[in-house]
């Protein structure tokens, strides 16, 4: 059409086509360069906080590996990259780099624990000490964030919708594609490239531990009295729920673009001047040959026809019916209606072309259709007007006759609803085994609803912010649900494992949280603010559905961190639980307790957990245990020694 646009006014191709079209040059044109953005928020924000470039390089090259085996997969299985799919490099360096940045922090406190129990040692055995500590604290937790965030995934892939099956089955491999390099590669990256002794001056940014002790401090307040976090807190869940009942569902391609973007004023212009674009067919089935063409049956489709013109949003409705009435009348009936005998239907078929009538009729006659033209875009409004029609055919329509409603406008309207219903069936399973996983992993039912409670609040909170902003729920953005759920499993696998480990050293609750927060603060702080700034830079995309994707992940990371460091810490204070790998490495022989009367019939399970569950102390000669006036909420036990109970006497004296 580029040769004819000086003879006309306006010239331009409008339709699907020409959408599909459109959104995937924005998407090819605008990815790398916030794909390149996202990585250097990453690296900047990794380098203020480590000083060290190996914090960067190993999520670099942990999700540069990921996405190509993963793309490799797809061409493999010959499973179609969609706008989805093109998320998965982002959602691989947004989760990845977690990993890689706990994998990190583990390193370099290996390091510093080796420099303060060894200073004499030499530098190979350094590394060492620091791959074995990193291994030890970081490996099981990897392992249990990759399996509950690739089944967290893998639960799209059950869903009715090809886009989305097709992206559960490409995310889920691509995350556990990446939980296995980032074990494998992780400590031969190290070995060779880690720092090979301890520097003060390499430790975490002196503002980020400000905040991490802020922090620290802030839970310390919130155990002391948890109504000023949990009452709060509770408000806002019940107002997000209230919200996020609210939000409607929207399929609609439509919504891909900005207001801005040319096609939509092209789409705009078409609407306003030529009655829209987007139609629905209705299908009329006669049941046997030639029903279509009976005067009676052209009367009742060109009533039909008429009242749908009459609903809200509609511009035309047309028809076989409609067609043969406007010949009738211009052949001189003086109303516009269908000819009231068969001798008329034939003659005025007989003007017609069978190009003019191949659309609205079989060559048969038995089938027929009513296509409609409106206005609507909104997926709710949509299945409204669908079931306005649906109520008038069944009033209308004779029993000799019977309609279906059908086109691509109420199939993406259907598929928006069962789409939705499905993920909530998935998030529900997938919440389920998370729980389950969590509860076995941890030998306690308990620590299971510590591990799935904060992970519940995430998506609801982002949902809710959807219903209160009145935001859609369309394909896209059940990534977002799915992406937060990983996140946040992620942060509290790591804050459990944590917590289980400051819990042997300090017998105090509070404090065994506080030490966690702030060993955990660093990598969880640096990732989680670099991540969601990156991602709300992408609020400038020329598509609506990454500029609402980059927000609400931005927003949903902001929630997993908050949730993580005061929601989790404080579940924990109040549970008692033990790992499963604590169990297997006890080296603790439950017999030392069977002397004790207390503890003769115990079960040896019970035994190994109160083991587990306890904390070592080791006092020296002379020292106080307890003092009169304190309040001590625990039992102890004397394993090994002597000690004495001494009161003070009138005199002063200590008897």
């Amino acid at each position: 059409i580029s040769n004819y646009r000086d003879s006309f006014e306006r010239i331009t191709i409008i339709g699907g086509t020409r959408l599909n079209s459109e959104t995937t040059d924005v998407l090819v044109a605008e990815m790398p360069p916030m794909f390149l953005f996202l990585i250097i928020m990453l690296i900047g924000g990794m380098w203020v906080t480590s000083k060290r470039p190996q914090s960067f390089i190993l999520p670099l090259i942990t999700a540069t590996l990921s996405t190509v085996i993963t793309f490799g997969f797809l061409g493999w299985t010959g499973i179609p990259l969609n706008m989805l799919g093109s998320l998965a490099p982002v959602i691989l360096l947004a989760l990845g780099s977690t990993e890689d940045m706990h994998f990190f922090a583990a390193y370099m406190e290996g390091l510093r624990k080796a420099h303060g129990e060894h200073p004499d040692i030499n530098k190979p055995e350094y590394v060492q000490a620091a791959r074995k500590y990193m291994i030890k604290h970081v490996g099981l937790p990897t392992l249990l964030t990759a399996g509950t965030s690739t089944l967290g995934f893998a639960v799209s892939s059950i869903s009715d919708v090809p886009a989305i099956r097709d992206f559960g089955i490409m995310a889920s491999f691509a995350i556990f594609a990446n939980g296995v390099i980032t074990i494998l590669l992780a400590p031969s990256f190290f070995h060779f490239f880690g720092d090979s002794k301890y520097n003060k001056k390499r430790r975490p940014n002196r503002y980020l531990r400000m905040v991490a002790y802020f922090l620290a401090r802030c839970f310390d307040r919130i155990y002391k009295k948890p109504a000023l976090f949990v009452a709060p807190f509770g408000a806002v869940c019940i107002l997000g729920a209230i919200a996020a009942s609210q939000v409607e569902v929207s399929n609609n391609p439509l919504d891909a673009l900005t207001p801005s973007h040319p096609f939509m004023q092209d789409y705009r212009f078409s609407e306003e001047r030529l009655g829209g674009l987007e139609g629905l067919t209705i299908l009329i089935d006669g049941q046997r040959p030639h029903q279509i063409s009976d005067p009676e049956a052209l009367a009742i489709v060109h009533e039909i026809s008429s009242e749908i013109e009459q609903l809200p949003g509609v511009t035309m409705a047309t028809s076989l019916a409609d067609q043969l009435a406007h010949i009738n009348h211009v052949w001189g009936n003086p109303e516009t209606i269908p000819p009231e005998t068969s001798d008329q239907v034939a003659q005025f078929l007989m003007l017609l072309e069978r190009s003019d009538i191949e659309s609205y009729v079989t060559r048969d006659f038995r089938f027929g259709t009513i296509k409609v033209k409106h206005t609507i875009s909104d997926t709710k409004e949509l299945l409204a007007l669908i079931d306005q029609i649906s109520a008038l055919m069944d009033e209308k329509l004779p029993p000799w006759l019977t309609s279906s409603i059908t086109g691509e406008a109420p199939l993406a309207a259907y598929t928006a609803t069962n789409l939705i219903s499905s993920q909530m069936q998935s998030l529900l399973f997938l919440v389920g085994a998370i729980y389950l996983v969590m509860s076995l992993i941890f030998s306690s039912l308990k620590a299971g609803f510590a591990a799935v409670l904060p992970n519940i609040f995430v998506p609801l909170l982002t949902v809710g912010i959807m219903g209160a902003t009145g935001l859609p729920m369309n394909p896209p953005l059940i990534v977002v649900i799915v992406v937060s759920i990983g996140i946040a499993v992620d942060d509290t696998i790591h804050m459990l494992s944590s917590y289980k480990e400051s819990c042997r050293k300090i017998a105090n609750p509070r404090l065994a949280a506080r030490n966690t927060i702030r060993s955990e603060a660093a990598a969880v702080l640096t990732t989680t603010f670099a991540l969601s700034l990156a991602f709300y830079s992408q609020a400038v995309s020329s598509l609506y559905y990454t500029q609402v994707f980059g927000i609400l992940m931005g927003t949903a990371l902001l929630l997993a961190l908050i949730i993580d460091i005061f929601l989790t810490p404080l579940l924990m204070t109040r549970l008692n639980f033990v790992g499963i790998f604590d169990l297997v490495t006890q080296r603790i022989p439950h017999s030392i307790l069977g002397n004790f009367p207390l503890f003769s019939e115990m079960p040896q399970r019970h035994v190994r957990d109160l083991i587990l569950t306890s904390v070592q102390r080791n006092v020296e000669p002379g020292e106080n245990i307890i003092n009169i006036g304190r309040t001590e909420r625990s039992m102890m036990v004397l394993l090994e020694g002597k000690a004495g109970v001494y009161i003070p006497t009138k005199d002063g004296d200590m008897q």
